[in-house]
């Protein structure tokens, strides 16, 4: 059981406690004011009791050690954000491509290479497949015009 839990115990368990005791005694006289407390003066230990044990240095110490944690994590998922960024642009153009050879009716198969920078651009597109001269022109001027890429950069195979 962790330590808050354990520190939620124990005050609910020293409250019932207190609970019993002061029902007990209720109207007894001076007994049961001493009793009430008495009884009060050990449910405030019981709230009190594990702040004697906090140390400022150890929660400067958590709070950093958390903020590494967190760091970390928000790196680990920006990373993850971009490869999924990057893996959904590239499977449109490829599709787009795709949907643009069929017009034509081509039967290609179009691999698209992106940068690593922080905003992906094509490098290349890697087009197999068979094509007539004039086909494979009038799709590479139309995936250049509509991507804004240079003809260079349409690869055929």
């Amino acid at each position: 059981m962790s330590r808050v839990g354990s520190y939620l115990l124990s005050v609910i368990a020293v409250s019932m406690i207190v609970s019993i005791s002061n029902t007990l005694t209720a109207n007894k006289g001076a007994v049961a004011t001493i009793g009430k407390l008495v009884t009060g003066l050990v449910l405030v230990a019981a709230i009190v009791s594990p702040w004697k044990e906090f140390h400022l240095a150890d929660a400067g110490q958590y709070f950093i050690s958390t903020e590494a944690a967190a760091a970390s994590i928000v790196n680990s998922g920006e990373e993850i954000a971009r490869t999924e960024f990057i893996s959904y642009i590239k499977k449109h153009i490829e599709a787009y491509i795709l949907d643009k050879a069929s017009e034509l009716s081509l039967d290609i198969l179009v691999d698209v290479t992106l940068s690593e920078g922080t905003t992906p651009s094509v490098q290349s597109i890697d087009i197999s497949g068979s094509a007539s001269p004039y086909a494979r022109r009038r799709l590479t001027q139309q995936i250049c015009k509509d991507l804004g890429i240079s003809e260079d950069q349409v690869i055929w195979t």
